[in-house]
């Protein structure tokens, strides 16, 4: 244990005397301070950091507005800001935060006026509502908050496998294929365990006590590429489909949705038990002990312990940047290392929905072909695989895990709220995107759509990048089902597994496997549903949910 601290306790001062090289900073705003009007802006001091925030903002500043200063504010505490929005007290006029708002739309300025405006030197053009990324209006929109929350990035590709690149073009010199399907991912495992390099096939970070591994927000996608993205939304609805009425449906009676699922949840519950477990020896060992930075520190090569590295890891496209300072050193040190992004495979299971795609073979044969269809390109179509089944395979192969939480928001309190709606129509502006992609790897950070070429950057994006903003053209975003989005699931704690980081956490650090596996899963979440099924509905009906199968 004391070495394990001991570990952490270095990783901590790399951290924090790296956290000034992830970026060039570029100085504070304090030349426009003696303005007439102040914004005061509180923004989420992420993995993106602040030079796009402060370069945005002296833009406006500077060619849109010479009578504002924009006061920017690190949030390194979001639950404490809004406490303050919600009291009235000492808050700011633009929130950028990265949580769950939702409940709190009674202390928020109505921004319809801004979503039905021009971005700031773009009239005439699109509205902002045209431009809005249509994935995180819809996710609000369904919550009942879209009038009173902008969204504050865009999901892009969501939360799939980085991997470093370096170490496996190390592990398999002759070449390799990166998983389509999750038995593929697992024999890709058997691989590394048996190449004796010392690798693992996965980095995790279970030690986290809030959010841990990026896995939390990706496996549930599994679960809806076994049922369907429509069944999918439906489930967390409470719904199921009756092929006699030909309706989705709500049972106020028993949780016949989950019934109805039976083989999918047992499905999708052995496909995380057959990667995550300890047992199999799939994951680096100190994955049960560390946290997102120890474990981005892991994959990134720094020597950490007495185990190598688990080659790849779930994180969403930000995480080349917030490892700038690991990857500087590496190079500094003579050891580049190049990542990757991984699209998340396919669960081998999804067969069982498609009758013409009779094994694993074939299964992969026809992802190699919705691939290249993704990509826009020509390609043969597997004989005798019908077009219903490509149809399935293809939807499968596009969903991509999505935390979906954080937006801005203007307080009913605020000083200068017209001040706060201006600078978010700036934000939407295909000017303040082109500063945040050159800030940020070349990625287009904020959530109104605007695509950057490398001509406008002057700058190639890496390997990495490249592939997360191809995944990123065809993602159809997969929701937590414990989000604010879903009133029933978020009332009723409806879930395909409860308790399933719990879950995850405890298989992946070897801890009670004699009481999981995928029949005892199901079996004690249906007795709880059933227990408790009449009281969640009553509770759903009155907070205003609806159970009708019109």
């Amino acid at each position: 244990m004391k070495k394990i601290i001991a570990l952490f306790a270095a990783v901590l001062i790399a951290v924090t005397a790296f956290t000034g090289c992830k970026a060039p900073e570029t100085g504070d705003l304090t030349e426009f301070k003696n303005r007439p009007n102040e914004v005061v802006v509180y923004y989420a001091y992420d993995a993106y950091g602040k030079e796009w925030i402060t370069e945005i903002a002296r833009k406006y500043m500077t060619d849109h507005n010479e009578d504002t200063y924009i006061n920017l504010k690190k949030s390194l505490d979001g639950g404490s800001d809004l406490a303050k929005v919600e009291s009235g007290v000492n808050c700011g006029d633009l929130y950028i935060l990265g949580l769950h708002m939702e409940d709190g739309i009674a202390y928020y300025e109505d921004l319809s006026d801004v979503y039905n405006s021009y971005p700031i030197g773009e009239e005439g053009q699109k509205k902002i509502i045209e431009k809005v990324s249509q994935y995180s209006y819809e996710y609000y929109e369904n919550s009942g908050a879209q009038n009173y929350i902008m969204p504050k990035g865009g999901s892009g590709a969501g939360t799939n496998y980085a991997y470093n690149k370096t170490v496996l073009d190390e592990i398999f010199p002759d070449g390799y294929t990166l998983p389509r399907t999750t038995n593929e991912f697992i024999e890709m495992g058997d691989a590394i365990k048996n190449s004796n390099t010392g690798y693992y096939l996965l980095t995790g970070a279970f030690g986290d006590t809030d959010s841990g591994d990026y896995v939390n927000y990706m496996h549930k996608t599994w679960f809806a590429q076994l049922i369907g993205y429509e069944a999918y939304e439906q489930f967390l609805m409470g719904r199921y489909y009756d092929s006699a009425t030909q309706k989705w449906t709500f049972d106020e009676s028993a949780p016949t949705v989950y019934s109805k699922y039976k083989n999918e949840i047992k499905a999708y519950y052995q496909t995380m038990e057959d990667i995550y477990s300890k047992s199999n020896g799939y994951l680096q060992p100190d994955s049960g002990v560390v946290n997102q930075s120890e474990g981005q520190v892991i994959l990134s090569g720094i020597p950490f312990g007495d185990y190598k590295m688990g080659v790849f890891m779930a994180q969403g496209g930000f995480v080349e940047q917030e490892m700038d300072w690991m990857l500087a050193e590496q190079e500094s040190a003579g050891v580049p290392q190049e990542l990757g992004m991984m699209k998340i495979p396919v669960a081998s299971a999804i067969i069982e929905r498609t009758p013409s795609i009779d094994n694993e073979a074939e299964l992969r044969e026809v992802i190699d072909y919705v691939d290249n269809i993704l990509l826009g390109e020509s390609a043969t179509k597997p004989a005798g695989v019908t077009d219903d089944d490509i149809e399935i395979i293809l939807e499968a192969r596009s969903m991509s895990g999505s935390y979906m939480a954080g937006g801005m928001i203007v307080p009913k309190y605020a000083n200068n709220k017209q001040g706060a709606k201006d600078f978010i129509r700036y934000l939407a502006s295909d000017e303040a995107a082109l500063i945040a992609a050159k800030c940020n790897n070349g990625v287009n950070t904020l959530p109104f759509g605007t695509e950057i070429t490398e001509e406008q950057l002057g700058f190639e994006r890496s390997n990495f990048i490249n592939q997360f903003l191809e995944i990123s053209k065809k993602t159809r975003h997969i929701i937590s089902s414990d989000s604010q989005e879903y009133l029933f699931t978020y009332i009723a704690d409806f879930d395909p597994i409860p308790n399933v980081r719990t879950i995850i956490k405890n298989l992946c650090n070897g801890l009670k496997l004699d009481e999981y596996s995928a029949d005892t899963v199901f079996d004690d979440a249906l007795k709880t549903y059933r227990s408790e099924w009449t009281n969640d509905v009553l509770a759903y009906k009155q907070q205003g949910g609806s159970t009708s199968n019109d």
